[in-house]
């Protein structure tokens, strides 16, 4: 997957990404508010598939998280997959702009390790791994495919959270 990498630094955001030694090494600072930014890579759009990352927050504050973003069609609609820097996770939808979150949960996130996030995506029906353990299922036909890519987020005005991402794969049948 070819990710964005470089530098950007328009204020009120900034954020820096870069490949190092194979792996997406991606510094998000947070402006005044709240920050969420994506990195989608160019691929054809999707419909059924395993996704999976691991991911390790190198440094952050509480407020933050990092993740999969899924089905994704435009800043309007997408779902997410992500782990928080305090150990739990949360899987959303944004659909025509409007955010409703799933599920959340902490069981099987490795505080402070590298995590590996994994989505299976047939149809409806949507299976959520952490570390191998099924998190969460849930059937939703809101968003049918799209392109799979990650996503961060720091909640903590002016905070900076790095995260490294590492083994990105998306596999179709």
């Amino acid at each position: 997957a070819q990710f964005p990498v470089g530098a950007y630094d328009q204020p009120p955001l900034g954020d820096k990404r870069e490949i190092v030694d194979g792996k997406y090494i991606w510094e998000i600072r947070a402006p005044r508010d709240e920050i969420r930014l994506f990195a989608i890579p160019k691929m054809d759009a999707v419909t059924d598939f395993t996704a999976s990352v691991t991911i390790k927050n190198v440094q952050g504050p509480n407020r933050a998280k990092a993740g999969l973003a899924f089905r994704h069609t435009d800043s309007e609609n997408y779902y997410r997959f992500e782990i928080t820097n305090f150990g739990d996770f949360n899987i959303s939808k944004t659909a025509k702009g409007r955010y409703n979150p799933f599920a959340s949960g902490s069981n099987a996130i490795k505080q402070g390790e590298p995590n590996r996030l994994k989505i299976v995506a047939i149809g409806p029906q949507l299976s959520f791994y952490i570390n191998d353990v099924l998190v969460a299922q849930l059937q939703d036909a809101a968003l049918t495919e799209g392109s799979v890519g990650l996503v961060a987020m720091v909640y903590e005005p002016g905070a900076t959270g790095i995260y490294e991402f590492s083994d990105f794969e998306v596999r179709v049948p």
